[in-house]
């Protein structure tokens, strides 16, 4: 508990957003090929890792996803959301279990699992659902056309009008492209951090690089950023955050298990059981980000 009193929360509020940002698109990132390295990986510079974000070719992926956070916020006991909670808005605190399937960037499903229940996030087209087992309640909400964004121009944004706390999922549910998120973090590298890549690693039993970013300017609280690579599909596997002076992470999230086939399109069809209250949420307009 000591050690958690020394980290400012506050100073972490920026770096967490970048990280969090990289981290949601790769955990639903999607990855089509079961191959696994065997060996020793050929080398590698980082450039080349970077630029090997944008030519992945993902389209399906599910899995086991572990969280944990120590931002210096106190820790909650369980039924309050610390560890063990189902409440989307205390994954900035304790640790936590989801699991992530994807078909494609209009398909996709984040499950968190808590220790009395789950909280979902679904999306399968247009459809969006949340869902909580805990308060027997799911949210419901139709998007407009998102066919419309010209290339290049990313995510067409969140809709508006949306609870507080279901945007910034939403968020990172909306169309994202591997292309986007390497330019999200082309866009951190330079001109204000390094980067090198410190060797082979292994996340849920694949082959990985380990791509060490680290900050230049010597008033940052940030160590590094540790994010590992699979060799083979080119796809974030595991992020942390590593603050000055302490050698375990203070953001840690990652796959523990994956499979690498195209889930069914039946987990995406989401249907609330009787007797669930549902909202309606209204047809919202998009804003642009």
């Amino acid at each position: 508990m000591a050690a958690l009193t020394r980290r400012p929360a506050v100073r972490w509020l920026v770096p967490l957003g970048v990280v969090c940002a990289i981290a949601l698109i790769a955990a639903m990132t999607a990855v089509i090929r079961a191959a696994t390295s065997g060996g020793p990986l050929p080398a590698r510079s980082a450039t080349t890792l970077v630029a090997d974000l944008a030519t992945t070719n993902v389209t399906g992926i599910s899995g086991t996803v572990a969280e944990r956070a120590e931002l210096g916020l106190p820790a909650l006991p369980s039924g309050l959301g610390g560890d063990g909670s189902a409440d989307w808005t205390h994954l900035i605190s304790g640790s936590h279990t989801l699991r992530v399937w994807s078909a494609g960037p209009t398909m996709s499903r984040v499950a968190l699992l808590g220790s009395l229940g789950e909280s979902d996030i679904v999306r399968n087209g247009a459809d969006v659902w949340t869902w909580s087992s805990a308060d027997n309640a799911a949210t419901h909400l139709r998007l407009p056309s998102v066919g419309a964004a010209t290339p290049g121009s990313g995510s067409p944004g969140v809709p508006q009008g949306l609870p507080s706390n279901l945007a910034p999922l939403l968020s990172s549910l909306l169309p994202a492209t591997p292309q986007q998120a390497a330019a999200e973090i082309l866009a951190a590298l330079s001109p204000t951090t390094s980067v090198r890549n410190a060797g082979a690693v292994t996340v849920a039993g694949r082959s990985a690089y380990e791509l060490v970013i680290a900050p230049r300017d010597t008033a940052s609280l940030v160590a590094n950023i540790r994010l590992d690579i699979d060799a083979t599909e080119h796809v974030p596997l595991r992020l942390r955050v590593f603050a000055k002076g302490f050698a375990t992470p203070a953001f840690d999230i990652g796959f523990t298990k994956v499979s690498f086939d195209r889930p069914d399109a039946s987990v995406f069809r989401f249907s609330p059981p009787p007797g669930a209250t549902v909202t309606q949420v209204p047809a919202p307009s998009l804003k642009k980000q």
